[in-house]
């Protein structure tokens, strides 16, 4: 009997040692598919806001430049 119980112990212990593997190896899967995901994703959006800046600068430059023209043609006057 003691032989038995000594046996399924050990059984067991190599099953749950398995299953601990098991579970950190999709641990690790899936935080490498949410860093991959996330990287693009924070890609994508360091994109997106290099193009608001330019639109941004570009609206402040032609802003400037009418001021700059109207503020011109006061002083001609």
């Amino acid at each position: 009997l003691g032989q038995k119980i000594d046996g399924l112990g050990e059984g067991l212990g190599q099953k749950i040692d398995k299953s601990r593997v098991d579970i950190v190896s999709e641990i690790h899967s899936m935080r490498d598919d949410f860093k991959s995901h996330f990287d693009e994703r924070l890609t994508k959006m360091e994109f997106e806001l290099a193009e608001i800046k330019a639109k941004v600068a570009s609206i402040n430059y032609a802003s400037s430049s009418q001021m700059n023209s109207k503020i011109g043609g006061q002083k001609a006057r």
